[in-house]
């Protein structure tokens, strides 16, 4: 995790040497899906987050796409563990880009290797693929 969070912020401060602003962006902690990856990619964000912000204050806020209640009411434990969805008072930001949902599905169908998963979210997600929702720390 130390690894992964230090080489983050290197590539970080890399890419945005001479941005004015910085944001990041991450799944939530439960990583959305139980899945470990995501868990630690949203844990390493967060560090990184915190430890750039100390020194630099172009660093404004960190973004965790996560998914409403509505649409996961119910914690599941058919894989690995992951929570029930947010509710609308624990979402802080939407972004609707339904306008490139056909561009999505290219992309989500792209992934071979991830085929069911992909499935799984288009099927979760339906007409509202294309819909992000976040939680927000700044």
């Amino acid at each position: 995790m130390q690894e992964i969070t230090d080489r983050l912020i290197e590539h970080i401060r890399t890419v945005a040497a001479d941005a004015d602003e910085i944001e990041l962006m991450s799944y939530e902690f439960g990583g959305i899906t139980g899945h470990i990856d995501h868990i630690v990619a949203a844990r390493a964000a967060a560090t990184a987050f915190y430890r750039i912000k100390e020194h630099d204050d172009r660093l404004t806020r960190l973004r965790l796409f996560c998914l409403p209640n509505r649409l996961q009411p119910e914690r599941n434990t058919s894989w690995i563990y992951h929570d029930a969805g947010y509710m609308d008072n624990q979402i802080y930001e939407t972004v609707d880009a339904r306008h490139l949902r056909e561009r999505i599905i290219t992309v989500i169908d792209t992934h071979a290797s991830q085929a069911s998963d992909g499935q799984r979210v288009k099927e979760l997600l339906g007409e509202e693929l294309g819909m992000n929702w976040f939680q927000i720390i700044e």
